[in-house]
């Protein structure tokens, strides 16, 4: 009788083991796009409310070989994200913007969603994450008459 409790307590363990690794398991970002002057910063939202407002995260990360920028976040839990990034060329902490407000710098959403006249929404630019995963986007510019 001890030993189907003991067997029993053993699948217990490791499935809630194998449910926490699953829970936190790694992202990988991988930006493309980047020519090799400063770095590049990534913000993570989790929901619509704090979009473009208060990301769950900052991180930033020197170009790599190919011009790629390549980030692992290893605290996500499964869920609805969405990805901003710039590449801070000056390296001044800020995606700089001309007279009208456009950025000077390559940026680029999750879902290689394009702004046009307005910022993009939440839910466009979310993406699911239900465990280990890669999400890519490449950077971009506006054009402008302002440059």
């Amino acid at each position: 009788m001890a030993a189907p409790r003991a067997l029993i307590a053993c699948i217990a363990a490791l499935w809630s083991a194998s449910s926490i690794a699953f829970a936190m398991a790694p992202v990988e970002v991988r930006i493309s796009g980047v020519d090799s002057r400063g770095s590049v910063r990534l913000m993570v939202y989790a929901d619509k409310e704090t979009f473009l407002k208060q990301p769950i995260a900052k991180l930033e990360t020197q170009v790599g070989p190919a011009g790629l920028a390549v980030f692992r976040i290893d605290h996500l839990e499964p869920g609805e994200y969405a990805f901003a990034a710039y590449h801070d060329e000056n390296g001044d902490g800020k995606l700089n913007r001309n007279r009208i407000g456009i950025p000077k710098e390559a940026f680029a959403f999750s879902n290689g969603v394009v702004p046009r006249l307005r910022r993009p929404s939440f839910r466009r630019t979310k993406v699911l994450i239900e465990g280990p995963a890669s999400v890519g986007f490449a950077l971009g510019r506006v054009k402008s008459d302002e440059e």
